[in-house]
């Protein structure tokens, strides 16, 4: 996986972490000229997926 892969992946699901609480992200970078309307990709969405699992399985963790 080249670096602007892994950059594309991880702007992804930033900005799909922000959309999902209506948060702004003013001068976000742009990687391939992505629409914040394009369908993601399987890639991204397992991404989202994961992420998400990460987040409610650890969160506790982390606040202990």
């Amino acid at each position: 996986m080249s670096a602007t892969d892994t950059k594309s992946l991880v702007v992804d699901y930033v900005q799909y972490q922000l959309r999902k609480k209506a948060l702004p992200w003013p001068g976000h970078p742009d990687v391939n000229d992505d629409d914040a309307d394009e369908t993601p990709t399987k890639v991204n969405l397992t991404m989202r997926v994961l992420g998400e699992e990460f987040e409610e399985r650890y969160t506790q963790v982390v606040v202990d």
